[in-house]
């Protein structure tokens, strides 16, 4: 038999007949199982030649692992640069083995070193002049961008499949040595892979990019840990999603970064070589005056979170001054702040000019905003603030009773509260209103449970089946306020006052420093929701059974606020314009299966002009396109955060998820399809009768009422041929409402259920 390097072909047949017996029995119509190969190794220097198990194909994207050989690997110096590096795989019966035929790769080289007293890191190839990264493959040439350019030639070992060298054999210095580093130094080493393949030919979804390495050439067998890791992978993960297939602790993020999977891969690039002023005219990814910016990693980040110059349609979803939602490692982010850093927001402020007192360079920066300085980098920004305000303001309802009342028609309901007012109960001469946000809502709102846990009211607060608003103001319904506990009383239509009930509030309170303050007496407050659980009573019998919101029953929810929080901060972010709230159940409340119309009922899109640009009006703003015969005329929590995330909404002007002018997601930042973003790990969607797990049979539009899964459905499916499918399987739409609630149950789970055919789980799959 030929040896490796000539051996593919062979290597298919010994696949075909001579491994028969080692496999599953499967017949591999799938795809998805890996090809064993065996490789013979030649007999050069003395070796017997032998079989050795190995494969060219993987089964998964976290079967395929390549480890750099640093201790044989030479990118420092004056010297001629060398790589090497094995790779293995998976085969059908999981055995690992050698991953043979790698024909090209990129090698991402880059350096951390001291400069003006901080750490920062280089790129080799930069450094060189060669781009941001070098190539090798097997022929020692490579075409990039319609050109061709030199390459490092790429071997398989013969005797050892699976193990390649790299070898510069061109003129002048291999893109990836460091002439001005020292063997002392911090180096990062990662491998893009190219043509991997699964076994029917398939490439892998996501670029193959290795386990970044960190090294030092003086003790190579060691490992050394970066002085700048400051953002973690996972600090990315949480909003823009972990990709699947890694190990644990190898965590890769998504929909972000041009298939860049980890922050080493970012700053390989984005670095201090290409830094430049955020404003400065030269920085080669203007635009426009306005959309230049620094694409230096730490700069360059904050720009896109902060939606400044060339970013300003992205929405941050969490709050833009909680610097530790990216700054999760270390606290370099506080201690050593920088001009670069802080000017990628403040794009206004210039440095150069004097116009920021002191700050003619970085080394000033920390006299001011350093710890324990006069204005610090965490006090300004309050990062943390919100954490401590979480139970600043309690409200825990105790009581709610009807009573006669002196107008005919009405009785009075009378709700109690014991309140806990910045860690002790409230004084009696505490005035509420003052540290209520204005213009938000300072009230307990009251609404009706229907016996299947369903929210009977609309969607603008708790209106009761009569019609009118159920609100006890803490501005002018108190009655009493005593041994911190306030009583607040109003009269109602008495046939309102019946039946189960909850209670809540989404009362928005300013806070400062883990407490609550007085608004017009705090410039610079934070706002923060009032701790309010909600609690359920029996208007007609206090002995009764007392229904409670289905949201609130973990069996029948498949979401949860954690996951919500795990990129928003806090739900109190994501509400804050007008809402306090903290948890699911109170979002519910409102935005439930009877919350007919919307403020935001139609779908908008950006509008192209006849060359393919963006057409914005005199603020800058895109000009937006109607879709044409889709609106949506309900607030239900499902289809309102559905739409939202997936771009089915108005524009408004608003930075937020949206479609662009070929109708295409953008602004969310995860993968769309990774539907366990929000809800439980290994939930069901679907009970037993095939109708939604939460019980929702049917949900309340303008004219009557339609199916819930397929409403849950088209929030993201809005295609003629989408509704037709829906149609199909049973399913009551906007176009065509009913006029009874008790519809029957569409078909969707047949097919769609987790593990059938086309499963949820299969067809939403990453």
């Amino acid at each position: 038999m030929k040896t490796l390097n000539k051996t593919i072909m062979a290597v298919a047949v010994i696949s075909a007949i001579g491994l028969v017996g080692c496999g599953d029995g499967k017949d591999g119509k799938d795809g998805l199982s890996a090809q064993s190969v065996a490789v013979t190794t030649g007999s050069q220097s003395g070796v017997t030649p032998q079989q050795i198990a190995a494969a060219s194909t993987v089964n998964g994207i976290g079967d395929y692992q390549l480890h750099v050989d640093t201790a044989a690997t030479h990118i420092v110096g004056n010297g001629d640069f060398s790589l090497t590096f094995s790779v293995t795989t998976k085969n059908p019966q999981g055995e690992t083995v050698a991953y043979t035929g790698l024909k090209k790769i990129d090698l991402l080289a880059s350096r951390q070193f001291e400069q003006d007293g901080k750490f920062v890191w280089n790129s080799s190839a930069e450094e060189n002049g060669a781009g941001h990264n070098m190539s090798c493959s097997d022929t020692g040439k490579v075409t990039s961008r319609g050109k061709e350019k030199d390459a490092c030639v790429l071997t398989e070992s013969t005797t050892n499949p699976g193990t390649y060298t790299g070898k510069w054999t061109h003129d002048g210095i291999a893109p990836a040595m460091f002439t001005k580093g020292a063997d002392t130094d911090l180096y990062r080493l990662a491998v893009i892979s190219y043509g991997v393949k699964t076994a029917d030919g398939q490439d892998l979804p996501i670029k193959v990019i290795s386990t970044p390495v960190d090294f030092s050439p003086a003790t190579p067998d060691k490992p050394t840990a970066s002085m700048r890791a400051s953002v973690s992978d996972q600090a990315c993960a949480n909003c823009h999603g972990s990709l699947k297939g890694f190990a644990k602790d190898d965590v890769r993020f998504g929909g972000v970064g041009h298939g860049y999977q980890k922050v080493e891969n970012c700053i390989a690039c984005h670095n201090t070589q290409i830094a430049r002023g955020v404003n400065d005219p030269n920085e080669h990814h203007h635009q426009k005056a306005g959309e230049s910016y620094n694409p230096n990693f730490n700069a360059l980040i904050h720009t896109i979170h902060a939606a400044k110059n060339g970013f300003k349609n992205v929405g941050f979803p969490n709050e833009a001054n909680n610097c530790t939602a990216c700054h999760d490692n270390g606290d370099n982010w506080k201690q050593l702040p920088t001009q670069a850093s802080c000017q990628s927001c403040h794009v206004s402020t210039d440095f150069s000019n004097g116009q920021h007192m002191g700050a003619t360079s970085d080394s000033q920066c920390a006299a001011c905003h350093g710890e324990n300085r006069m204005k610090p980098v965490a006090v300004v920004h309050k990062v943390g603030q919100l954490a401590k305000l979480t139970d600043a303001v309690k409200f825990d309802v105790k009581t709610a009773k009807v009573t006669a009342a002196a107008t005919a028609g009405k009785k009075t309901l009378t709700v109690t509260v014991a309140t806990t007012f910045n860690g002790k109960a409230i004084d009696d001469s505490t005035n509420l209103s003052d540290y209520g946000v204005p213009k938000t809502d300072h009230a307990l709102f009251i609404g009706h449970v229907g016996a299947n846990g369903a929210a009977l009211e609309g969607a603008e607060g708790a209106y009761t089946l009569t019609g009118e608003f159920i609100e006890l103001s803490f501005d002018k319904d108190i009655k009493s306020q005593k041994a911190g506990v306030i009583t607040l009383s109003k009269e109602f239509n008495d046939q309102a006052l019946t039946g189960s009930v909850y209670v809540m509030s989404s009362m928005l309170m300013c806070g400062s420093e883990g407490k609550a303050v007085n608004c017009a007496a705090t410039p610079h407050y934070v706002k923060f929701a009032a701790n309010t659980p909600v609690k359920y009573f029996n208007l007609s019998d206090s002995k009764g059974v007392v229904n409670t919101l289905r949201i609130a029953d973990e069996a029948k929810t498949t979401v949860s606020a954690a996951k919500c929080n795990s990129c928003h901060g806090s739900l109190k972010h994501a509400k804050e314009g007008h809402h306090g709230v903290s948890t699911l159940t109170q979002c519910a409340i409102c935005h439930n299966s009877n919350a007919n119309g919307s403020f935001d009922a139609t779908v908008e899109y950006k509008t192209l002009d006849a060359n393919g640009n963006v057409v914005v009006d005199a603020d800058g703003k895109a000009v937006a396109t109607k879709l044409d015969g889709v609106t949506f005329e309900n607030r239900d929590l499902v289809t309102n955060v559905h739409r939202f995330h997936s771009g089915n909404w108005g524009l408004a002007g608003v930075s937020r998820t949206m479609k662009d002018g070929k109708r295409v997601l953008e602004g969310y930042p995860e993968n769309i399809a990774n539907c366990q973003a929000c809800h439980k790990a290994g939930t069901k969607f679907f009970a037993a009768d095939g109708g939604l797990v939460s019980g929702k049979r049917a949900i309340r539009v303008k004219t009557g009422f339609i199916s819930p899964v397929a409403e849950s459905c088209r929030s993201c499916h809005t295609s003629t041929s989408a509704l037709a499918h829906f149609k199909s399987e049973g399913a009551t739409l906007q176009d065509a409402p009913d006029s009874t609630a008790n519809l029957p149950v569409e078909s969707c789970s047949t097919c769609h259920a987790t593990g059938r055919t086309y499963g949820i789980d299969k067809m939403h799959a990453q």
